[in-house]
């Protein structure tokens, strides 16, 4: 279980949002406090050679998607983006580009 210190300013955490379908969002540190992060929604792409039940996706480091969130990690290094129905951030899933990202729509 990760710490608000083990993430730096310029890290890149991945959030995943599923329930019948996952989803995943890159969201860039762009600021820190002692109990909180101020995390930017970069913008993603899909891969070539997915089809229509899957696909690997990839942040796109230099483009937002939308406004800057601060948020408090709860005492398991995780947070939501909104709302408890929204992506799950965990402290622990930094971007890596050696890993897949794979949206998958089956219901």
């Amino acid at each position: 279980m990760a710490d608000i210190n083990s993430v730096n300013i310029g890290d890149i955490l991945v959030g995943d949002a599923s329930y019948s379908m996952t989803f995943y969002h890159f969201y860039k540190v762009v600021g820190k406090t002692s109990c909180s992060l101020k995390l930017q929604k970069l913008k993603k792409i899909s891969l070539p050679g997915g089809n229509q039940a899957a696909t690997e996706v990839v942040p796109v480091l230099n483009e937002v998607d939308g406004p800057v969130i601060i948020r408090r990690p709860n005492k398991w290094g995780a947070m939501h983006e909104s709302d408890k129905y929204s992506a799950y951030i965990s402290l622990d899933r930094k971007y890596s580009p050696e890993n897949h990202y794979i949206e998958c729509y089956l219901d």
